[in-house]
């Protein structure tokens, strides 16, 4: 439902095919933002795991996890910025946590005009734009860009 009101899918669903991840990120998200928090949404993301292994970071996560309870949060379905348009944005005043579903697709967006597999290496550049597009929400919060990628979780 969620998708559909954000013109993500069309009435009749004709384009649902093209837009599984849109439909999944509003149907999963969309439905967890009724628990609070430490009772939906801060369990998905326990299953966070860093790309590079900095000392402590799965500590600080947990930290950071602890402090956010109930409806403490604000959620932000496709973010529309200069820098692109990111699934999800979770914005709470101390960390702002940007959601990028990867459903049977490439990294990037722009891998899929290509019938080429991109590396991780290729696709950096849209981690690049979300990062700023984080950035510009709240500088001085904790920033994390998350993808999910449902198909392994």
């Amino acid at each position: 439902m969620i998708a559909e009101i954000h013109n993500k899918i069309s009435r009749s669903g004709s384009n649902l095919s093209d837009r599984l991840e849109d439909q999944l990120t509003g149907d999963f998200f969309g439905t967890i933002r009724y628990l609070p928090f430490q009772f939906g949404l801060k369990h998905v993301l326990q299953a966070v795991r860093f790309r590079n292994d900095v000392q402590n970071s799965d500590l600080l996560w947990w930290k950071i996890l602890g402090l956010i309870e109930d409806y403490e949060y604000k959620m932000h379905f496709w973010f529309r910025h200069a820098e692109g348009e990111i699934d999800l944005v979770i914005d709470h005043p101390r960390v702002v946590i940007g959601i990028e579903v990867k459903y049977y697709s490439g990294l990037s967006s722009n891998d899929e005009d290509t019938e080429e597999i991109a590396t991780p290496e290729e696709s950096c550049h849209q981690l690049a734009r979300y990062s700023r597009l984080l950035e510009d929400i709240d500088k001085d919060a904790r920033l994390i860009l998350y993808f999910w990628l449902p198909a392994i979780f």
